[in-house]
């Protein structure tokens, strides 16, 4: 049997995966987890049944299927991108491309018609040879009889790497942009600090913009802390800048610069100072620790969805978020943010069954997701059920 699926050929007898005549490395786990997800395309597969057919049943941890799924995706998207394994929310896993067979009944007609075929492209690639090398002739023959000055023979290709998602340009905003509601909810976990208002400041006449946050502080004036976060891609690895204002009604307490090669450290810092010019230098035990997520990968996808968000594109910023979540599964914010995304694009019903999904003990996420779930079933018409949620909602703000 063979699997045709976006421009990739799989010889299930062969255990061999091809894209245009190109073989693909896969480990034999993959292997079989692309076997298995071939025979079930479009159908929504749960972890017992990765289990039970690809594992056979044995002990497993979910950070094993999590990796194996992980690799597959990253094996198929080195040669082609596209979103071939959808991830559901504490369901499962969906292959997604429109999957054909092809029955292998008589292997020597097979080898003959592959000789044929063979012979006609070495035959097509001989004419294309010649055709070309035809017309180089017949240009040079033009440009030397009209003194055409030669060619720069060095064209420029502008190349973007695997990782060029969070490689952007250091002029945009997505840092700080991105970053508001992960520094709100690190500043939460000191006692003595309550983010309030967020909102956009100006930098200088560029037109670029820092994050600043109203904070309520026990026993102080109200603060304002102002964050300048970018990017800069002229080193290896990346670098993240920071320049931190505190104020009061005052005028400036205190100002400082910071940089890290990844988000998951420099925003900690951030917080870890606020804290600091109030005394408490010790944050609390977080109710849920997967609202946000220790992964820098799918942080750095967070990032840029929410930047993407910021400027209504709602099809880009889904794009990052599916990134987030398949690099960490358990990214509870970015699905909470997929499903504002679908909501935005008119398909409440989608964004429903995502929130669903999503439970947590903090008040903070737990007020959100029930908010938004009234809001889609008062579009989808079912206003009982969205009564309920406002009520939820209400107990949790």
């Amino acid at each position: 049997m063979k699997f045709h699926f976006s421009a990739f050929v799989y010889d299930a007898q062969q255990k061999i995966l091809t894209i245009e005549g190109n073989q693909v490395e896969l480990t034999r786990k993959c292997d079989e987890l692309l076997n298995y997800l071939l025979n079930n395309p479009k159908r929504l597969v749960s972890r017992v049944d990765l289990i039970d057919h690809v594992w056979q049943g044995r002990v497993v941890t979910n950070n094993t299927i999590d990796q194996c799924i992980l690799k597959l995706r990253k094996a198929l998207n080195q040669h082609q991108e596209d979103n071939y394994i959808e991830t559901v929310y504490g369901q499962g896993i969906r292959f997604l491309p429109e999957v054909k067979t092809e029955q292998l009944t008589d292997t020597i007609k097979s080898d003959q018609h592959t000789f044929h075929s063979i012979n006609l492209k070495q035959w097509a690639m001989l004419i294309s040879a010649l055709l070309v090398l035809t017309c180089w002739l017949l240009y040079q023959s033009w440009r030397n009889s009209n003194n055409v000055p030669a060619e720069n023979s060095s064209p420029e290709f502008n190349v973007i790497s695997q990782s060029s998602i969070a490689l952007s340009p250091a002029s945009t905003n997505w840092v700080s942009k991105g970053g508001a509601s992960y520094l709100n909810h690190l500043l939460s976990s000191y006692p003595n600090i309550l983010p309030q208002n967020t909102r956009r400041t100006p930098v200088n006449e560029s037109g670029r913009t820092a994050l600043a946050i109203d904070l309520l502080n026990k026993g102080s004036s109200p603060w304002t802390l102002i964050v300048d976060a970018q990017t800069t891609t002229s080193n290896e690895p990346i670098k993240y800048l920071a320049d931190i204002t505190l104020r009061n009604s005052d005028g400036l307490m205190s100002k400082t610069s910071m940089q890290s090669a990844q988000l998951t450290e420099l925003f900690p810092q951030i917080a870890a100072w606020v804290s600091q010019q109030d005394g408490s230098e010790t944050s609390q035990q977080m109710i849920d620790s997967n609202i946000f997520s220790d992964d820098e990968y799918a942080l750095q996808s967070f990032f840029l969805a929410k930047s993407a968000q910021a400027k209504g594109d709602s099809q880009q910023a889904l794009t990052y978020l599916q990134s987030a979540v398949e690099h960490d599964p358990e990214f509870k914010m970015a699905w909470y943010e997929m499903a504002i995304a679908y909501r935005k694009q008119a398909d409440p019903g989608k964004a429903l069954s995502i929130l669903n999904a999503v439970e947590s003990k903090d008040p903070s996420l737990a007020y959100r997701v029930n908010l938004v779930k009234a809001q889609c079933l008062d579009t989808m018409g079912e206003f009982n059920l969205a009564e309920q949620s406002y009520q939820k909602a209400l107990l949790f703000a």
